[in-house]
C-alpha cells in the first residue's frame, strides 16, 4: 500500500473508449489553470497529447511482454508515484487505455486505493462496437469486415467492473451510463465533473467541434484502401484529417456499419444476463444499456457513392486524391471487389 501523502484524493478515469472521453480530455487540459485554482491537478506527467495515455499504455498486454516496456512502465509508475507524495488536494488522470490494464493491481502501488474514486462510463455493447469498429477502420490499416469484428470481440463490460472492484474496492468504483438523455445537461462533461465530487469549475469549451467518424461508403472505401499495397505513411496521416471532413459533409458517408437485424439481435443477446446485473447493481445503467431502435440500413451504391467519394477528396485534400490517383493506377493480385470498384470510378 502507498505511503500517506498530503493529497486529498485521487480521481481515476477509466474510459471506456468511444464515450465522450476525447472532448472530456481536451476540456481538462485545456482548462489546467482554472482546475488549478480550483484544488484540482490535471498532471503533465505520464501524458501523450491531452490525456495519461502513456502511463496506461505502458501496462497493457502489448507492452508488458516486452522487458524495455516493462522497465519504462516502472518508471513511469515511479514518476506518478514521487508528485503525488509531494502533491496537494485532488488529483486527476485520465486515459480510457486504463481499461485495457490486465491487472489493476499494477497500479494500486501508484494510486492508493483508500483514496482513489474510478470512474467509468459504459454505453449498449452493439452501439459501442460499431463506433470502436469505425475508429478502427478509420486509424489503422486495418481490413476487417464489421461482421467479422463482431464475431471476434467482446464488448461486455462485466469483466472490466469486476477487475478494477476487485483491486480498488466496489465502492470507489462509479459507474456512468453515456446517453445524452441521462448526462448532467446532456454534456459528458459537467456529467464527469459530478459524478466525481469535483469542486464547481467554470471550464470554457475551447476548439472546433470534434468531427464524425467515416460510416456507410465512406467507411467501406477506407477499408478496402487499408489493405492496398504500396500506399506510403503519409497516406495515414493525410487520410485521418480528410475522412471526417467529408463524413461531416454528407450524412452518407456518416452512418454507422450495421448487419443484418438477426445478426444484430444475436449479438445483443450475448449480453442479456450481463446486462440484467449490471442494472441491478447500478440502476442508473438502464436507459443507456437500453437496445437502440435500429437506423436505416445505409444503401451502399458503391460505383455511385465511390464517384462521390473520389470528388469529395480531390476538393477536400488535393495532395490525399494525387497519391490515391497514383497508388490505385493498376490493377493488383488478390484485388478485393470494393478495391475494383474504387480504382474504376476514379475520376
Amino acid at each position: 500500500m502507498p505511503a500517506r501523502a498530503s493529497y486529498d484524493r485521487i480521481v481515476l478515469h477509466i474510459g471506456r473508449q468511444k464515450s465522450g472521453t476525447s472532448v472530456l480530455q481536451r476540456t481538462l487540459h485545456d482548462n489546467e489553470a482554472a482546475l488549478t485554482a480550483a484544488g484540482i491537478t490535471y498532471p503533465n506527467i505520464a501524458r501523450k497529447g491531452v490525456a495519461h495515455h502513456r502511463l496506461a499504455i505502458s501496462m497493457t498486454p502489448g507492452k508488458l511482454g516486452d522487458p524495455q516496456s516493462r522497465a519504462e512502465a516502472e518508471r513511469l509508475r515511479s514518476e506518478v508515484a514521487e508528485a503525488l507524495a509531494a502533491g496537494k488536494g485532488i488529483w486527476l488522470f485520465s486515459s480510457e487505455a486504463f481499461q485495457n490494464v490486465p491487472d489493476p493491481a499494477l497500479l494500486t502501488g501508484v494510486f492508493d486505493p483508500r483514496r482513489t474514486d474510478l470512474i467509468v462510463y459504459l454505453r449498449e455493447q452493439y452501439s459501442f462496437a460499431q463506433s470502436s469498429y469505425a475508429q478502427r477502420i478509420h486509424a489503422t490499416r486495418d481490413t476487417e469486415t464489421f461482421e467479422s469484428f463482431l464475431q471476434r470481440t467482446d464488448h461486455g463490460h462485466a469483466a472490466l467492473l469486476a477487475r478494477w472492484s476487485e483491486r480498488f474496492g466496489a465502492r470507489r468504483l462509479v459507474v456512468r451510463g453515456y446517453s445524452r438523455s441521462t448526462l448532467v445537461n446532456g454534456d459528458i462533461v459537467d456529467d464527469f465533473m459530478a459524478a466525481a465530487k469535483l469542486p464547481e469549475v467554470a471550464l470554457t469549451r475551447t476548439g472546433p467541434p470534434q468531427k464524425p467518424l467515416a460510416g456507410g461508403s465512406l467507411l467501406e472505401f477506407k477499408r478496402a484502401l487499408n489493405g492496398l499495397a504500396g500506399l506510403p505513411r503519409e497516406f495515414d496521416r493525410l487520410a485521418f484529417r480528410t475522412f471526417p471532413t467529408i463524413a461531416a459533409s454528407d450524412p452518407d458517408f456518416r452512418a454507422k456499419p450495421a448487419v443484418a437485424a438477426a445478426d444484430v439481435a444475436a449479438y445483443r443477446a450475448r449480453f442479456t444476463v450481463e446486462n440484467a446485473a449490471l442494472i441491478s447493481a447500478h440502476p442508473q445503467l438502464r436507459e443507456a444499456l437500453a437496445p437502440a431502435i435500429p437506423e436505416p440500413v445505409h444503401c451502399f451504391r458503391e460505383r455511385r457513392d465511390f464517384r462521390r467519394i473520389w470528388l469529395a477528396i480531390a476538393r477536400e485534400s488535393p495532395k490525399l486524391f494525387d497519391l490515391l490517383i497514383e497508388a490505385v493506377g493498376s490493377e493488383q493480385p488478390d484485388e478485393t471487389r470494393e478495391m475494383s470498384i474504387i480504382r474504376k470510378t476514379r475520376p
